[in-house]
């Protein structure tokens, strides 16, 4: 039989695939849905899609492969409009060449096919409520997989959330702290509500500058939301744009944009809130209870300058603290009634003789007058109260008004962080290590990106005896706040007091730039001179205390605990002595502090010990170092 007037089957197939335009259409399909998938890939963050929309255009484009190679098979575009593609006859097939270019166009088939998934894409994974001026009407999703109603049978609870610094998007880079501002707020007023776990601002901040994914933080921070935003000021005006995300698979559950007149702050941030709330179905204070009402002024220029404040606390350096001090005050002067200011300045006073004058005789009526202004202004407010506990601890040596201080601030807020650490501390210095542990086991919990409740929690397990476990914890601490000298100096005298040579020489190098020392590594002398104490070693390991001194790097209390180390006690006596004259916020601790366990017994410092009201010497330790 004659193959030309009897082509092959094979032949007749290939023949109506290129009739039929079926490989072009092919090729057209896979062009169309790369790039499909990357105006996606680059729309997604700016349009705030979740996660899973990628995934699912993506699923939909294979489905769709072979959707669009049947339609190019079974239909075709005549004038007549959308018809069915009949096959052809043998003698059809050696005419293919001839057949003209305008039978067949798939492009349109592939668009439509495209635009297709998107839609779907969208509809998948976009349940958005609606909205409008900020009144959202707000309902659960409990059928939807990876909803509340499903976390809430695993290890994070489906109420939690972590409100996250919102986006400062004004013109001047310098309105961050405003953002910051607001944003902590709105965390402030969910933590009022005892059903809903909010995570500190010192955990949720920590992810100012990272690039993860929503998915990744929830597991970070143990949390099944999240709340971000971005905030925009200009003049009297103020747009906020807020979103809340489910963590488990990345859906926006709420969101809702505010733009209004500044002094109108309060009231979004209560809306905010009233919205996280209503979809979370948890209860919060709202902004009319006397808990809510107490944080506030009607003076913008007094909540501007609060919150330049607490930004500048936050930095615990010199210059923060400085500039800390001057804000508060700026906004007290602004209104006087205005309670939180007062405890920023209490607070912004106990750093100050902390980390600048190493003397709270200067500060502590200033201080103590502070925190107790907060206090008659807002006795609804846990700030105030822990304010008090603060300078009551530090300041005055009253142990049993700070307990009961730091008892309040928590009764009255549960999620005020500084309660439980600040609590843990004094537990710690009192000896009772079990309370000590256990509140600042509660701090972790909920900031466990705060190097100071780490850094409780390291404190209180090292007086128990736990050295191991406490080096692991201030190890935390050092690795979230790698510039917090205090904390690097700590990890390299609680090696030194278990003899572990090997760590304490990691940590050298850090507590060495944290004492000032122009090349960090010579701190490693002061190590060899602890564990190989020959005459040599020690005046190597003295000449660079004394250089430390000189340059003010360190506290009296850290050099009195150094130079006992290495076995100098009359120095380190004379230290002690100078910290407790001049009432250093630090010398509360001596009664507990590992490496002044060589000076218990001597009658001056005993007598200083028993003046404080603390015990001498830790429950669970007496350090190697005699």
């Amino acid at each position: 039989m004659n193959e030309e007037a009897h082509p092959p089957a094979y032949r007749r197939f290939f023949a109506e695939l290129r009739r039929r335009k079926v490989f072009q259409a092919a090729g057209a399909y896979g062009a169309g849905a790369f790039v499909l998938l990357q105006v996606v890939d680059l729309l997604g963050e700016g349009l705030r899609l979740p996660d899973t929309f990628l995934t699912v255009v993506t699923v939909l484009a294979i489905v769709g492969f072979p959707i669009a190679l049947v339609v190019a098979w079974a239909f075709e575009r005549t004038p007549d409009g959308l018809t069915r593609t009949d096959m052809l006859t043998s003698g059809e097939v050696d005419e293919l060449a001839s057949l003209p270019a305008t039978r067949r166009w798939p492009s349109g088939i592939i668009a439509l096919i495209g635009v297709s998934m998107f839609a779907v894409g969208l509809w998948l994974t976009l349940d958005r409520p609606g909205a409008s001026n900020g009144n959202v009407e707000l309902t659960a999703n409990p059928e939807r997989p990876g909803s509340h109603a499903e976390v809430s049978s695993s290890a994070t609870p489906a109420t939690s959330i972590a409100v996250l610094p919102f986006v400062n998007m004004s013109e001047e880079e310098s309105d961050a702290y405003f953002s910051d501002g607001l944003a902590e707020e709105i965390l402030n007023l969910l933590a009022q509500s005892p059903d809903l776990k909010v995570t500190a601002r010192t955990s949720s901040f920590a992810l100012r500058d990272e690039q993860e994914d929503v998915r990744r933080i929830g597991e970070l921070l143990g949390v099944a939301h999240v709340l971000e935003g971005s905030v925009r000021r200009s003049g009297d005006r103020i747009r906020v744009t807020a979103q809340l995300i489910d963590t488990s698979d990345g859906y926006h559950e709420w969101s809702e944009s505010y733009e209004r007149r500044l002094d109108d702050v309060f009231a979004i941030q209560d809306e905010i809130s009233g919205a996280i709330a209503q979809a979370l179905e948890v209860n919060i204070a709202g902004g009319s209870t006397p808990s809510v009402a107490q944080r506030r002024t009607a003076d913008l220029e007094a909540y501007d300058y609060y919150l330049l404040g607490r930004h500048a606390w936050a930095s615990r350096t010199g210059e923060g603290i400085a500039s800390a001090l001057d804000y508060f005050e700026r906004a007290i002067e602004a209104d006087s009634g205005f309670a939180l200011a007062w405890s920023g300045l209490a607070d912004a006073l106990d750093a100050y003789a902390w980390f600048v004058s190493g003397d709270s005789r200067e500060v502590v009526d200033r201080a103590r007058d502070a925190a107790r202004k907060a206090v008659e202004l807002a006795p609804d407010l846990a700030e105030g109260h822990a304010s008090v506990g603060l300078i009551a601890m530090e300041f005055d040596w009253d142990f049993d008004r700070a307990a009961e201080a730091f008892a309040t601030a928590r009764d009255l807020n549960p999620g005020y962080v500084p309660a439980w650490h600040w609590g843990a501390d004094l537990a710690t210095i009192q000896g009772n290590t079990d309370t000590a542990i256990r509140l600042a086991t509660r701090a972790t919990e909920l900031d466990p990106m705060a190097p100071l409740s780490w850094w409780a929690l390291g404190s209180a397990l090292a007086i128990d005896g736990q050295v191991q476990e406490a080096l692991a914890s201030t190890r935390r601490a050092a690795d979230l706040a790698p510039g917090a000298g205090p904390i690097n100096v700590t990890n390299l005298l609680l090696a030194l007091s278990v003899e572990d040579w090997t760590k304490a020489r990691g940590f050298a190098p850090y507590a060495g730039s944290a004492l000032g020392l122009p090349d960090p590594l010579r701190m490693v002398v002061y190590v060899e001179a602890v564990e190989h104490p020959t005459p040599e070693s020690l005046a190597a390991a003295r000449a660079l205390l004394e250089s430390v001194e000189r340059a003010g790097g360190a506290t009296q209390m850290t050099l009195a605990d150094m130079y006992a180390g290495i076995g100098d006690l009359g120095t380190a006596l004379a230290l002690t002595e100078q910290a407790y004259e001049a009432r250093n916020p630090e010398v509360v601790w001596i009664g507990a502090w590992i490496g002044l366990d060589a000076l218990r017994g001597e009658p001056r410092f005993d007598a200083i010990v028993e003046a404080l009201g603390v015990p001498n010497g830790g429950p669970g330790y007496h350090g190697s170092r005699q």
